[in-house]
Order: structure tokens, then sequence, then C-alpha cells
């Protein structure tokens, strides 16, 4: 198979992956089931798509709206999904290394600040920034 017949059958997995991103994250935001989300956050944290960071805030967003607050229990070091952790802040923190518990604001500040400036690294499995 020649180089360029091969990029264009991987060319509309590509496509239809950005659609995938943009679904999970509006049902994230909708769902009220803590595993159905977690299984969702997971979707989005494994795609490596930038976009997953937003989803991931407006995510946060819908879960604050239903009335979770802040809950500092947990340790940044040992941050995982549990009770006092919504999978939506630890999918946040696995993509970006940062910790803004539920300072929407700063998360939101964050994004746009490093929008369109951050790198995959599939080792740390985490968006860095670029300067």
């Amino acid at each position: 198979m020649r180089p360029f017949a091969a990029l264009a059958l991987l060319l509309p997995a590509a496509c239809a992956g950005g659609a995938t991103v943009a679904e999970w994250g509006n049902e994230c935001a909708a769902e009220m089931d803590p595993g159905r989300r977690l299984e969702l956050v997971r979707n989005l944290v494994d795609s490596a798509d930038e976009r997953a960071i937003p989803a991931l805030i407006d995510c946060l967003e819908a879960v604050r709206k239903r009335g979770k607050t802040p809950d500092r229990v947990y340790g940044t070091g040992t941050i995982e999904p549990n009770v006092t952790v919504p999978a939506e802040l630890w999918g946040l923190h696995l993509l970006t290394g940062q910790d803004f518990d539920f300072d929407l604001p700063r998360w939101r500040a964050w994004y746009e600040k490093h929008q369109g400036k951050l790198s995959w690294d599939g080792g740390k499995r985490r968006f860095i920034p670029r300067p």
C-alpha cells in the first residue's frame, strides 16, 4: 500500500474522533450516574485530544451545579476518582498536572492561556504547555 493511501485510511477515523470527544463531553455534562461519568472521563482522557480539557471543565461545572462542593480531603499527589474527587477533576488533573479544585474561572483561565500551545506527552499522558 502506498504511504498516502494509508494516510487516507486514517483521516476519516481522526475526523470521527473529534465528534466523539464532543459527544463524550456533552454526555458527561448531562450524566448523573458517577460510574458512567467516570467511563466518559476515561474516554476523554484516553483521547489525548486537547478539546477534552474544556469538555472536562464543562463537566466539572455541571457536577458543581448539581450540588457537589469543594472537598479537600484528597491530596494532589494521590488524586484519583473516588467519592471525594469527582471523575472530572481527576481527568483534568491527569491531562494538565494542575489542581484548581472547583475553581472554574481558574481552570478556564489556564486553558485560555495555553489553548493551541499544548503538546501531548504520551509517556506522561499529559499535555505540556509550550512557551
